[in-house]
């Protein structure tokens, strides 16, 4: 099995060195005989980051000291532990065994996101009901963004004079950290100009 990995982000570093510790973090090996064995694009009303989050939930194991990626452990589908991986920003492994489940996230709305699931295994048919966990999980992401959605509202008056919850979700917090240090980072690279002959009291941002 072998993925072919695109990097968006342009100021990264060469993802290679990177790449070779998580895969020994998730137990994964080179292998010719795992091919693609199931394909599926599944739709859920929820927002990408806490699909990410629920997909990739478990105890923390690692983390790559670049924020390239989260690797957790938890209970498997099936049978057994396996062993999950977040990449920055939208990709979420999951190994179990011989059999790798990887998820491609992509938002089509603020609160609906595309998952492009693809199943690799050695053995003709998969083991592990892969399609039935990540239902699973996309539940859980659902319900979270249900309850933001009505933080607030009528239909969830408890919430009145409430601030909005802090994210305890290790995994969770993990994206979004990294998610805002690529923004600032990437706003401190732009020049910014301006004309003080036109408006003696302009502010400049710092």
């Amino acid at each position: 099995m072998q993925f072919l990995l695109i990097n968006l982000d342009h100021a990264s570093e060469g993802p290679g060195a990177t790449l070779r510790d998580l895969g020994d973090v998730l137990g994964l090996r080179e292998s010719t005989s795992a091919v693609l064995r199931f394909h599926s694009w599944l739709e859920f009303e929820t927002n990408w980051k806490l699909l990410g989050q629920c997909l990739a939930d478990g105890e923390v194991t690692d983390e790559d000291t670049y924020g390239s990626w989260i690797a957790t452990r938890g209970a498997g589908p099936g049978d057994g532990a396996y062993a999950a991986a977040w990449l920055f920003p939208n990709l979420v492994l999951m190994v179990a065994g011989r059999e790798t489940c990887a998820l491609v996230l992509q938002p089509t709305a603020m609160g609906r996101t595309l998952c492009r699931m693809s199943v690799y295994s050695e053995e003709a048919s998969p083991r592990r009901p892969w399609a039935a966990h990540v239902l699973e999980r996309a539940a859980a992401a659902k319900a979270k963004h249900a309850d933001l959605a009505r933080w607030y509202t009528a239909a969830a008056p408890s919430t009145r004079g409430k601030d909005m919850p802090l994210q305890e979700d290790a995994v969770g917090a993990w994206m979004q950290r990294e998610l805002a240090r690529r923004i600032t980072c990437e706003i401190e690279m732009k020049p910014v100009q301006h004309d003080l002959t036109k408006d003696s009291h302009a502010v400049i941002p710092v």
